[in-house]
């Protein structure tokens, strides 16, 4: 009797509240019929396993759906580890493990810099750069937009797609109204 489990380890990311589902390979690699038994060892989000899996004839192989539950309150990067077993029923003593790694994963972005201040004169326009980067864990495409009192614009409106860890430039223009008093100041909020 004996047993192999493919692949040893695997690893996926999801979204909080989303559940994660493994495909693993057991095959039989005794030279007689067998089932096999699956536990999970310890973790700390729900997993879920068959009881058994097979029967499985001798050389074959059969899948094994392993699901990972994320909790909901789950923050970005939070992870759990948990080892499977798959046990010959016939003879206990044949094992195979493999190992899962389950990683919450959010969308998030920020600008650089996060303030920005320029001066100009009545009738002018200033224009401040701001790179948007992608601080989630998904491809993702932002609309870039601002409130201002004054009369502002964004360009481009929309960025991306764009993968984690990377960015893109946005470039803001204010027009400075004619007429102000001195000192006035506007403060624009951009948000994406």
């Amino acid at each position: 009797y004996g047993v192999q489990i493919e692949p040893a380890n695997a690893s996926q990311f999801n979204l909080p509240g989303s559940t994660v589902v493994y495909n693993f390979q057991v095959t039989n690699t005794g030279n007689h019929e067998d089932t096999f038994v699956v536990t999970a060892g310890s973790h700390q989000w729900q997993v879920t396993v068959p009881a058994t899996v097979g029967p499985v004839p001798r050389g074959q192989t059969i899948s094994l759906l392993v699901a990972v539950h994320i909790p909901a309150d789950a923050q970005d990067w939070d992870a759990d580890t948990v080892f499977v077993q798959v046990t010959s029923q016939t003879d206990p003593g044949k094992t195979a493990t493999c190992q899962l790694t389950t990683i919450a994963r959010l969308y998030g972005v920020a600008f650089t810099p996060a303030n920005a201040s320029i001066e100009g004169l009545q009738g002018t326009t200033v224009t401040y750069t701001l790179q948007v980067s992608n601080i989630g864990g998904y491809n993702d495409t932002f609309t870039v937009t601002v409130d201002s009192q004054w009369a502002a614009q964004v360009s481009p409106v929309i960025i991306g797609p764009i993968g984690p860890t990377q960015s893109a430039d946005a470039r803001v223009t204010i027009n400075i109204p004619m007429g102000l008093p001195g000192g006035s100041f506007d403060e624009a909020v951009v948000t994406a």
